[in-house]
């Protein structure tokens, strides 16, 4: 725009993604009833008691044992294990203000603006609590059509000459929107980075 302020578009393609390692565990419960006799067994020995009833046995003058009736919850669980990697990747066009600061040959600068995506290619696992099993996917009709993402970045130029510099430049970038659009899942990717390059500005 003028010698401080400048307007940027650009294209380029990324990927984002984790390494993942679910476990969904599927509980079942039962409910039981059992009499026991306290000088065999002891309550303690069950889990999740409901509720107890107690009885006072006489066995002679001056001994006696008690004796339960009791109800408990049996709970038994099983898992289904997933891992894997989640991939997603995009062509993106950034679209950025900057300004520059300074007059001399060591110019600091600043720009923002947004990020707009297009999905290319996924491939993805996500866990269904609902289900306690696994929704594996290589579709793109899951995704949002256009992903957003805010941009900063902030750099200097060193400069060699009136059009050549040396620039140091270090970025980050959130996503707007979520990645998924089912399930009720909200997945976001941030990136965070830097890099040193020779830049010709027109």
């Amino acid at each position: 725009v003028n010698k401080n302020w400048t307007v940027g578009i650009g294209v380029g393609w990324a990927e984002y993604g984790e390494d993942v390692d679910y476990s969904l565990y599927k509980v079942t419960s039962s409910i039981d009833t059992v009499a026991i006799d306290g000088r065999f067994d002891s309550p303690s020995n069950y889990p999740n008691i409901i509720s107890i009833d107690s009885t006072r046995v006489i066995d002679t003058v001056n001994q006696g044992h008690w004796n339960y009736k009791l109800t408990y919850r049996n709970d038994d669980s099983t898992a289904n294990n997933y891992s894997g990697r989640n991939t997603f990747r995009y062509i993106e066009v950034p679209l950025t203000v900057g300004y520059r600061f300074g007059s001399g040959r060591i110019k600091p600068w600043i720009k923002t603006g947004v990020i707009v995506g297009l999905p290319i290619q996924a491939s993805y696992n996500y866990p269904q609590f609902a289900t306690s099993q696994f929704n594996e996917s290589n579709d793109k009709a899951n995704l949002s059509a256009i992903q957003y993402s805010g941009l900063l970045q902030v750099g200097v130029d060193f400069y060699i000459n009136r059009a050549i510099s040396v620039r140091l430049n270090a970025l980050g970038s959130y996503q707007l929107n979520s990645i998924l659009t089912n399930d009720g899942i909200s997945q976001r990717y941030y990136r965070i980075g830097g890099s040193v390059g020779v830049a010709y500005n027109f």
